[in-house]
């Protein structure tokens, strides 16, 4: 299921930001757009989510061997570290470099300072490991995690209300989205703990009831809250709609089972998909965003995302081939 859920996000997300880059302005209206962009807002809980259940299996289910691991734990940080560099490699600002206009320069700058969903997912990693070597056994980390991820809903109205401005607004974007960030640790963070916290209740038996039942109480409770507490509520429910999605794919898996095996293989190389599709789709000068813009039609656009999928679906397993290989001449040399 943890695989099936991580392959969707990432067609789900290619397919997305094609689109976003290149459908003309014209057809952003309606039934099957509005339906276009709700699901799009539940792809990046997906990504978030799935990760804390892949640092529960990775980590947590086998805890005191990763503690005793020093190899392993230097591994974390520098994977953590790796994310939250490429996220801001990803918008280096090329325009403060290249252009003399003041206001361009400037608002390069505050593109540049700006958190993505990298680091928002790298901090969290971090975050966790050091949970994982504090705590003093698994069902701490996870009660933990689900006492974080709670407050850190609650307190999102709040960072929605910080000014970034000033020397500290690097800092401040991790907590608001006030600055231009994309996914401030607030609340966007809560999905990736949450994924640890409910990781032993959603991984057991009959998956598919267990996701579906507590996607439902999480659904139960946007609602309930949905009056007092907008931001907490609408990512509750999209939490919600997510774990009903995950029953289905909990139906799915056993048939998923026959795929070819580089199929799921993709479901491991979200990173180089992500990095390569963003890059072709919003790369500052050379993305489609700048090169097509917004001037296409439905089916010009659905196209375009068919190919970009393709496109980074098929980098991604030349990527994992050469890897690989390189990797296995490492091992005999």
């Amino acid at each position: 299921m943890v695989d099936l859920l991580r392959l969707l996000a990432t067609v789900q997300m290619v397919q997305g930001h094609t689109i976003d880059a290149v459908l003309d302005p014209l057809h952003r209206s309606g039934p099957v757009h509005d339906g276009w962009t709700v699901a799009r807002g539940l792809t990046s809980v997906a990504f978030l989510f799935v990760a804390g259940l892949s640092f529960h299996i990775a980590t947590l289910q086998r805890f005191e061997r990763h503690r005793g691991d020093p190899t392993a734990i230097a591994q974390r940080f520098r994977r953590a570290g790796t994310l939250v560099l490429i996220g801001y490699v990803l918008h280096f600002p090329a325009a403060w470099l290249l252009s003399s206009d003041p206001v361009v320069r400037s608002a390069a700058l505050h593109e540049a300072a700006i958190v993505d969903i990298l680091q928002c997912i790298g901090l969290v990693l971090a975050v966790l490991e050091v949970l994982v070597l504090w705590l003093p056994s698994r069902r701490a980390v996870e009660l933990a995690c689900g006492g974080v991820g709670a407050g850190i809903l609650a307190l999102s109205p709040l960072g929605a209300t910080l000014d970034p401005s000033g020397a500290l607004r690097p800092v401040l974007n991790y907590v608001t989205p006030t600055g231009g960030s994309i996914f401030p640790l607030l609340p966007w963070a809560a999905h990736m703990f949450l994924g640890v916290a409910l990781a032993p209740l959603l991984l057991g038996g009959r998956q598919w009831a267990r996701c579906a039942g507590t996607g439902a109480a999480l659904l139960a409770a946007a609602w309930a809250a949905g009056g007092t507490e907008p931001v907490s509520s609408e990512h509750l429910g999209r939490l919600g709609w997510v774990l009903v999605g995950c029953g289905g794919l909990a139906l799915l898996a056993p048939a998923a089972r026959s795929w070819p095996p580089w199929l799921l293989g993709l479901a491991g190389e979200t990173l180089f998909i992500y990095v390569l599709h963003i890059v072709l789709a919003y790369g500052q000068g050379i993305g489609l965003s700048d090169r097509v813009g917004p001037v296409l039609g439905v089916g010009q656009s659905v196209l375009l995302a068919a190919a970009m999928i393709v496109l980074s679906c098929g980098g991604a397993l030349i990527y994992r081939r050469l890897a690989s290989g390189l990797a296995a001449r490492t091992a005999t040399s």
